[in-house]
C-alpha cells in the first residue's frame, strides 16, 4: 500500500470525480486522501439528446401498435437484464404490479433481449441501440424513465433521458442524487425499496406532467441542461489545468 501511495503521488495531481458520491470515497481512499479530488460531472449531449414532440418519436420508433394515448414507461442499459446491478429484479415486479393495476401501460426496455417478455403483449424490447437518433426517439417517446440501479455513478441513461425532457424514477443511491431533483424531474426512492420505487411511477403517472403546457418548468429542465451545459464543464476544468500548471 505504501508503495501504491508513493507512485500516485508523484504522477496525479488532481482526480476529477464524476460524481460527489465518487468524490466521497475518493477522498477518504488511504491512496488519494492527501490528493486534491474535485467533483466534475460529465457534460450533456445536447446535439443528439434533446426535447422532442411524443407523437414525432412515436412515428420515428415505428413500434406498430397506437400508442399515443398509452402511458410509456421505459428503461435501459448495457447489459439491462443481466447485470443485477441495473436492478432487473424491480423491474420485472414493477411490470406485473402496474399491468395487474393500470390500463394503457406500454414499457420500452433496451440494452438486451430478454425471453421474459415473450408473453407480454406491451412491451417492445430493443436490443443494444447504437444509433443515438432512437434513443432520442425512446426517450422523448416515453413519460417516465425506469432506473433501478443498486449502485451507480453518474448514468448516462439517466441524463439523456432527463435531456429529453423526460423524469426519471431512480433509487437515491449515488450519482443519482446529483441528477434527480426529488418530485420534480424524478423520483429518489428509498435504497433498493421497490415499494417506495413503485410509489414514485404511480407519482408521476397520476400526475402526466409531460401532458401539461408548462411541464419543462415544472420539472426545472432549464436549470438541469444550465448545471451540466458542456461550456460550464469546461469552465471547470480549464480553471483545475490553470490551477496545476502554475503549481
Amino acid at each position: 500500500m505504501e508503495k501504491k501511495t508513493k507512485i500516485f503521488q508523484n504522477k496525479i495531481s488532481c482526480i476529477i470525480a464524476p460524481s460527489k458520491w465518487i468524490e466521497t470515497l475518493a477522498k477518504k481512499s488511504l491512496i488519494f486522501k492527501n490528493t486534491k479530488v474535485v467533483n466534475i460531472p460529465y457534460t450533456i449531449d445536447e446535439n443528439n439528446f434533446y426535447v422532442q414532440n411524443k407523437d414525432i418519436a412515436l412515428k420515428n420508433l415505428n413500434i406498430g401498435k397506437d400508442l399515443n394515448k398509452s402511458f410509456i414507461i421505459s428503461f435501459g442499459a448495457t447489459s439491462a437484464f443481466s447485470e443485477k446491478r441495473k436492478g432487473f429484479s424491480h423491474i420485472y415486479k414493477v411490470i406485473q404490479k402496474l399491468n395487474n393495476e393500470f390500463k394503457n401501460i406500454h414499457f420500452i426496455f433496451f440494452g438486451e433481449l430478454s425471453n421474459y417478455f415473450k408473453d407480454i403483449e406491451n412491451i417492445t424490447n430493443y436490443p443494444e441501440i447504437k444509433d443515438e437518433n432512437k434513443l432520442r426517439d425512446i426517450y422523448c417517446a416515453s413519460d417516465i424513465f425506469l432506473s433501478p440501479s443498486l449502485i451507480d455513478n453518474l448514468p448516462l441513461t439517466v441524463m439523456e433521458s432527463l435531456s429529453c425532457g423526460t423524469p426519471v424514477i431512480s433509487f437515491g443511491v449515488g450519482g443519482l442524487n446529483d441528477l434527480i431533483k426529488h418530485k420534480k424531474n424524478g423520483y429518489l426512492a428509498l435504497e433498493n425499496d421497490f415499494n417506495d420505487f413503485y410509489e414514485g411511477i404511480k407519482f408521476f403517472l397520476e400526475i402526466d406532467v409531460k401532458k401539461k403546457i408548462n411541464y419543462l418548468e415544472i420539472i426545472e429542465y432549464k436549470n438541469f441542461m444550465n448545471n451540466f451545459h458542456p461550456k460550464k464543464i469546461s469552465q471547470k476544468y480549464n480553471e483545475i489545468y490553470k490551477e496545476i500548471i502554475n503549481k
